[in-house]
């Protein structure tokens, strides 16, 4: 398949938010989508078995996908209009470990599924 645009539904498992601040629906609708490893000392701070799984997530080498803001706000709009509460994301933070990638849900979509040849994407 060579999808034109992509659209992924994930649940953030606590990687981008955490206690103070869950939302349960959120839009990313930034003009890139950064997806790297952590470093050696970042990953220190994980679990072993997170650590084992971040190849599956993340290429060797940092990758730049392409996002797609309008489709992004379309959504945003949309749902708002049918009294969704939501909440948005221009730019990705930090990990609760202390780097900045996407979380899981995506990487691993982005980067084992789609072989880190990626549509422009929302999500």
């Amino acid at each position: 398949m060579k999808p034109d645009v992509c659209v992924i539904v994930g649940n953030d498992q606590m990687e981008m938010f955490w206690d103070g601040l869950v939302p349960s629906f959120t839009v990313y609708w930034g003009a890139e989508i950064q997806n790297r490893q952590p470093n050696e000392e970042d990953a220190a701070r994980y679990p072993p078995g997170i650590v084992i799984a971040i190849p599956s997530n993340a290429p060797d080498e940092p990758a730049t996908y392409p996002g797609k803001p309008d489709l992004a706000q379309h959504i945003m709009k949309a749902v708002q209009a049918e009294d969704f509460d939501i909440a948005s994301m221009r730019t990705i933070h930090p990990h609760r470990g202390g780097w900045v990638s996407i979380p899981h849900a995506f990487g691993f979509i982005m980067h084992t599924i789609m072989k880190d040849r990626v549509p422009p994407t929302c999500r």
